[in-house]
């Protein structure tokens, strides 16, 4: 096969004497241009499988925003990370280890909760808080009460109070809250990405991160 295709190449360059496929590229690499910087922040979507639609309202925004971004000249990028397309819910094992790795390793962790706190959640939340590179983003709908009997309920309550510095968190008492909620958590992303490109003094989502 590969001594048919260098007959082929030279059929072709004896029969087009301008044509040299053996020239030298203009540049060393394959692009003469440099590629594309653009600011990306990755967004890790934690949420239990009834959080479906917000989940697709995220991505979305997102994507919309980041249309909207090139649209106006500026290289920035939201890209959302879920975990319906990861690889662990396909193949068994720990499926929730790839999941902690990314809450661990995005830029924001965006929990988002109906009522209950769910064991998976709970993990990915307890993971990118016990690191030190990902913000994290509550937004809970109808979320019952801190004396819940519920432990994990419980739990969360304890823990926003605990870290109230370092959770940003949102109670939205209907869809439209909670769509706002979500609005304003990937603008104030977005924010940081374009002051980062104006080369001002750049915080974390939160300031105290």
């Amino acid at each position: 096969m590969a001594n048919q295709i260098a007959a082929q190449a030279d059929e072709v360059q004896s029969s087009s004497p301008g044509l040299s496929v053996l020239n030298p590229p203009r540049t060393s690499g394959y692009l003469i241009s440099a590629p594309l910087e653009t600011a990306e922040a990755q967004i890790f979507i934690s949420s239990g499988s009834d959080m479906q639609p917000y989940r697709d309202l995220v991505d979305s925004l997102a994507k919309r925003m980041t249309d909207q971004a090139v649209d106006a000249g500026k290289r920035f990028r939201l890209q959302i990370r879920r975990w319906e397309a990861a690889a662990p819910r396909r193949t068994g094992g720990d499926g929730n280890r790839e999941f902690r790795y990314d809450a661990a390793n995005s830029h924001l962790v965006l929990v988002l909760l109906h009522g209950d706190l769910r064991d998976g959640t709970r993990e990915e939340l307890e993971e990118a808080l016990d690191g030190d590179k990902a913000q994290v983003a509550v937004i809970w709908i109808s979320p019952p009460p801190p004396k819940s009997r519920r432990r994990d309920v419980k739990w969360l309550h304890q823990k926003m109070d605990e870290r109230s510095n370092d959770i940003r968190w949102e109670k939205a008492h209907t869809s439209l809250d909670a769509i706002g909620a979500i609005v304003g958590v990937l603008s104030r992303v977005l924010i940081d990405l374009a002051s980062q490109d104006s080369s001002e003094e750049r915080g974390a989502y939160s300031e105290s991160r």
